[in-house]
């Protein structure tokens, strides 16, 4: 992750989670809003398609 500082550019570690522990969170995030896992899944597939 680059992070702008008013000394310039720090580039810093992002440890990205597993696929399986991303998905349970994706769930769990479902269970706690009105969207349907379906819903938050094409969601996803339309903001990656849309950065390309």
């Amino acid at each position: 992750m680059v992070v702008p500082t008013e000394y310039g550019l720090v580039l810093k570690k992002v440890d990205l989670p597993s696929i399986e522990e991303f998905q349970r969170r994706v769930e769990n995030r479902a269970d706690a809003s009105d969207m349907s896992l379906d819903e938050v899944t094409r969601l996803v597939h339309e903001a990656r398609s849309s950065d390309e």
